[in-house]
């Protein structure tokens, strides 16, 4: 067997090597959104590409794993709808200064498709003793950096989002002990989550200054763990909506 064990961490699959470099999985998908006839969100496939890519990412770069390759399977045609959503992808990694990362497709080259498809899967790299993983403790203070949104309400420029740029630079911080990127479960889903899987409590302070229970769609807003008071210039919405007991 060429692995030690495999474990999962939120959506990320863990592969531990002999070696001391690891392996981390993620992906995600996208249905029904881009610009053909049955789309249901209609959006350029460029911005879709952003923002399936972007998820995958984030799973990665949000435990301190270093992403090394991208596959993305596109079901639709190569042309145009394949060339917008790679672009998409592209720009997401320059973002990052990944733009030379490799990127392994497939496309629809055989049947007509009236709909959308995407999935993004992203394969990093990491050092067991670097994991963002496991070190929330009692007393840590609970975060939230950027708004949860979906469907019609992402869109690219918008401030309230949380991006890549400002994980790295959460990543980066003494101050963070854990990032969980939210999506569909919204942060509620995501604290219980936590809350089942470490046997740590957590404690709200109401009133709370958003909706907690609202799908963060793909990624728009993310729960930071830290040890003190979180004083970085984000330049995204920030609150303090809880703390660990």
């Amino acid at each position: 067997m060429f692995f030690n064990k495999i474990k999962t961490h939120r959506d990320a699959a863990l592969i531990e090597l002999p070696s001391s470099i690891n392996l981390a999985i993620s992906c995600d998908s996208a249905g029904g959104i881009g610009d053909k006839e049955r789309d249901v969100v209609k959006v350029s496939p460029y911005i879709l590409g952003r923002f399936t890519s972007r998820v995958a990412l984030m799973e990665i770069i949000s435990i301190n794993a270093e992403p090394i390759a991208l596959s993305v399977c596109i079901a639709a045609e190569p042309h145009p709808t394949g060339d917008l959503i790679l672009d998409g992808i592209k720009s997401e990694l320059k973002e990052i200064n990944k733009e030379n990362l490799p990127i392994t497709i497939s496309t629809e080259k055989n049947i007509h498709t009236v709909q959308t498809g995407l999935g993004v899967t992203c394969i990093g790299v990491y050092e067991r003793e670097n994991l963002l993983v496991g070190r929330v403790k009692r007393g840590n203070k609970i975060y939230v950096v950027g708004i949860p949104k979906v469907g019609n309400e992402v869109k690219l420029e918008d401030n309230d989002i949380f991006d890549l740029k400002t994980l790295i630079k959460l990543k980066n911080s003494k101050e963070v002990n854990e990032i969980i990127p939210v999506g569909s479960k919204g942060i509620l889903g995501e604290l219980e989550n936590f809350s089942s899987n470490t046997l740590l409590n957590y404690r709200l302070y109401y009133p709370l200054p958003l909706d907690i229970k609202k799908s963060a769609g793909p990624c728009t807003c993310t729960i930071i763990f830290a040890e003190n008071n979180l004083f970085l210039d984000l330049s995204k919405p920030l609150h303090l909506i809880g703390e660990v007991v």
